[in-house]
């Protein structure tokens, strides 16, 4: 098991209801030309992949304890249920009902039970446009996912050098 980093440490220690700690952010995305109804569930499903894909440190909780410092420890009762969410926006601008629904979901404090990230996918844009927000993620996540989060979640890295 891998002992937490001072960063990581200081970001669960400081928290309190007043100030959650968590980072988040939202990406738009458009339907391809002529894709299915379920277009969007069906990414969703291929990026929550198999749960034994999912790998550290996306099923990873912290385990603490009297004797030793804080590590992180794979979550044996993990559950991508817990992690992937799907929300509705309505209203006649979309954009009112985004904020409101990222507001709150930014003002609950992480879940040190199980893994401490969250996707959420909003639809009711519009029928091309959906929006995939990730958040709720401790610091060595964000280090450690890089621009690829949410893939890099799910998956073995691309064999394929990039340039």
């Amino acid at each position: 098991m891998a002992k937490l980093s001072v960063m990581d440490l200081a970001f669960f220690l400081t928290e309190t209801d007043a100030s959650p700690k968590h980072v988040g952010g939202l990406l738009m995305f458009r339907k391809p030309a002529k894709a299915a109804a379920n277009y969007v569930e069906q990414v969703v499903a291929e990026y929550a992949g198999n749960i034994n894909e999912i790998r550290a440190p996306f099923n990873q909780i912290i385990k603490f304890s009297r004797f030793s410092a804080p590590q992180w420890q794979v979550d044996n009762q993990f559950n991508i249920e817990n992690h992937v969410f799907f929300h509705t926006l309505s209203g006649n601008d979309f954009r009112d009902s985004l904020y409101a629904e990222v507001s709150e979901l930014h003002s609950i404090r992480l879940d040190k039970s199980r893994p401490m990230w969250e996707m959420h996918v909003f639809q009711g844009i519009d029928d091309q446009r959906s929006i995939a927000g990730a958040n709720r993620r401790a610091p060595s996540q964000l280090r450690r996912s890089g621009p690829y989060y949410p893939k890099n979640a799910c998956s073995t890295p691309p064999t394929a050098s990039r340039s």
